[in-house]
């Protein structure tokens, strides 16, 4: 007896010293004395990439970052006060691993203050809670008289917070920016309302810019050259075409000669740039598109390789959901949201993707010759075909999901291409094509070649990324319109990696490489994949039943319909023929049974979906407290079997 309760109370003695042990831990750790995180994420998102461990391990002179932060904790709503902090922690990392390269400064700019001040000559945001209270909360990162100012460190944005940190730091310290040059006829700077897909009125002032050149302009000397550009100056670093649907061989010959005196190139090409229709042609409202597609006719089939300009990938596996103008839900096999299944884990520039967002994507096919070799960068599924490009795209949606049929083929969306390079033009520079030329003309003709001398071959390796889809590039498929809570302000936030795969093959073939280690973490979405697999073994089961159930319906309407027509146009139903009559009913009675059955099929469609799905949900819902309580069982049969053995 006395041996239980001298138990119980050595029991009792250590809950209450583990539960002290706990209350000094978290008040020792409360203090702030001790900023050692656990970082338990998937990502590592709290833990400093390699990338960025690169970045300040090779810095060789002092950077200075300023941290403006309120820090009146009876303003600042909680989230703000938690982002805070993860903001000087990251810092705080910044500054131990660059082994005193790097210096941090908080300040706290008070009203009226020499601080507010300093953060107001910085161009650090003022942001507004209400009429009355605001606060600051941005960063300048510095290194002797070059700065990079982040007005605001938006909450919202905060797995960008590394890279955004790490760019500037390289920027500062980097002594030039390299050059690229945007060949493109599309209004990437802005444009006439007329080019704005998505205004089916046609109205408004114009079309902004696109984000993307905005984006580059931040890391890169960026300039915009038409399509028609007959030389590419020597001082480009990197070459980025983007749907040159209305590229001549002249213009071709200046990429080819581009390529072989060492220059990079990145091409978007595209067999329907959706995006890049016009107001009236909107197949989402209904209308008929008339976009032309863009290829590149001498150089691709020099490097081996052939493009789908004329058709577009289908892929059940990367399906996306879209509404149509009524918002009834289409499942679009032709925009295809691409998971980390689609990417070469192999290539630094996708290797780290978690998704992205193609619009009717051509792909490439066949094999570069000797001297040349090719790499998958983005792939479809085995489930996939090539299709004709949308023309009324709500009707075509449901037309290619009835008759779909899978080739058991993987598709490469984008490659690149690898090697020594000979020229595409063995024959000598193209000359312009005049109509109606005579003998001087035909003289004339020899000035109109290029000037300088032809190069035939690269004289070094070099490399070609080309890419199907100019879509991705647009602000519709990765841009999402936010507004901060906080604040109020409009911003916009990246809901795939789509930019992310633009910026790695930049840094890659011109930049800063270790930035790519960086943003390959920044996605802001995950495919549901498992999910989605689900979803499309449901619609497998049912597929045929409701193909057969609606051509029941279809040919009962058309029976109908020449049984109506076969009297004449003026013909009235209530007057018909006894014989006409019982066949018109009996008719009837088919389509409307057929139309039952097939609202049956797609109601154990969807039955069968949302048993699914709740099966699902209730296993991840159940999964953690039955191991807990399993646990549980073992300790307590431990602890019995310990206590019956004393």
């Amino acid at each position: 007896m006395d041996q239980n309760r001298t138990n119980k109370l050595f029991s009792w003695a250590g809950v209450l010293v583990v539960l002290l042990i706990i209350v000094v831990l978290n008040f020792i750790l409360g203090l702030g004395v001790f900023r050692t995180r656990l970082d338990l994420t998937e990502d590592k998102l709290y833990t400093l990439s390699q990338g960025t461990v690169n970045i300040v391990k090779e810095l060789d002179t002092k950077v200075n970052i300023r941290y403006y932060r309120t820090e009146d904790k009876d303003i600042l709503p909680e989230p703000i006060q938690v982002y805070i902090r993860r903001v000087e922690d990251i810092l705080n990392e910044y500054k131990k691993r660059s082994k005193g390269k790097i210096e941090v400064e908080l300040l706290n700019p008070e009203p009226d203050s020499d601080e507010e001040v300093a953060a107001v000559q910085d161009g650090i945001n003022r942001n507004t809670l209400n009429l009355v209270e605001s606060f600051y909360n941005g960063l300048v990162v510095q290194c002797l008289d070059k700065k990079v100012t982040l007005p605001t460190v938006d909450p919202q944005q905060e797995e960008l917070l590394e890279y955004e940190l790490s760019r500037a730091v390289a920027e500062v310290t980097s002594s030039s920016k390299p050059k690229i040059a945007i060949m493109t006829d599309e209004p990437i700077q802005g444009g006439p309302g007329a080019g704005n897909p998505m205004n089916p009125m046609g109205g408004g002032g114009g079309t902004p810019p696109w984000y993307f050149p905005q984006l580059l302009e931040r890391d890169y000397e960026v300039e915009t050259i038409p399509v028609s550009t007959e030389e590419i100056a020597d001082d480009v670093d990197l070459l980025l075409v983007v749907h040159p649907k209305s590229i001549t061989e002249q213009s071709e010959y200046a990429i080819d000669q581009f390529v072989l005196r060492g220059g990079k190139l990145i091409a978007f090409i595209d067999p329907k740039f959706y995006f890049g229709q016009s107001p009236q042609a909107n197949p989402m409202m209904g209308g008929m598109s008339t976009n032309e597609p863009s290829t590149l006719k001498k150089l691709l089939p020099a490097w081996g390789l052939t493009f789908t300009d004329t058709q577009v990938l289908a892929d059940a596996a990367f399906m996306t959901q879209l509404q149509d103008s009524r918002s009834q839900r289409i499942e679009e096999y032709r925009v295809l949201s691409m998971n980390s299944k689609a990417f070469n884990d192999d290539v630094p520039a996708t290797g780290s993707l978690q998704n992205m967002l193609m619009w009717e994507a051509g792909v490439f096919t066949g094999t570069p010759p000797d001297g040349l070799t090719k790499t998958s960068l983005i792939h479809s599924s085995n489930r996939s075909q090539l299709v004709a490009p949308s023309q009324q795209f709500a009707n075509d949606a449901s037309k290619i999901k009835s008759s779909f049929r899978a080739n058991g083929k993987e598709y490469d969306l984008a490659l690149i291409v690898s090697g020594k390079f000979k020229t595409a033009f063995p024959d000598g520079p193209p000359t312009k094509e005049a109509e109606g030329e005579d003998e001087d003309e035909e003289e004339d003709a020899e000035e109109d070649k290029p000037a300088g001398e032809q190069l035939m071959e690269a004289s070094s390796e070099n490399t070609v990324a080309l890419i199907g889809d100019v879509d991705m590039l647009h602000d519709q498929t990765f841009l999402r319109p936010m507004r901060n809570p906080f604040t109020g302000q409009s911003t916009q936030t990246m809901i795939n990696t789509n930019m992310v795969l633009v910026q790695n093959m930049l840094e890659q073939m011109a930049g800063n490489e270790n930035l790519i280690k960086i943003r390959s973490r920044t996605a802001a979405q995950r495919s549901f994949t498992k999910l989605r697999e689900m979803d499309e073994e449901s619609d497998a089961k049912f597929r045929q039943a409701a193909e057969d159930g609606q051509k029941e319906v279809d040919d009962a309407q058309k029976r109908l319909s020449e049984i109506v027509q076969s009297k004449g146009e003026k013909v009235n139903i209530n007057n018909l023929d006894p014989e006409t009559q019982r066949a018109l009913e009996e008719t009837r009675e088919t389509f409307a049974a057929a139309k039952k059955k097939l609202r049956q099929i797609n109601l154990d469609r969807r039955k069968d979906k949302e048993g699914l799905l709740s099966r699902y949900k209730l296993a991840n819902i159940l999964l953690m407290p039955i191991v807990v309580i399993l646990v549980g069982i073992v300790m307590a049969f431990i602890r019995k079997s310990q206590t019956a053995a004393k």
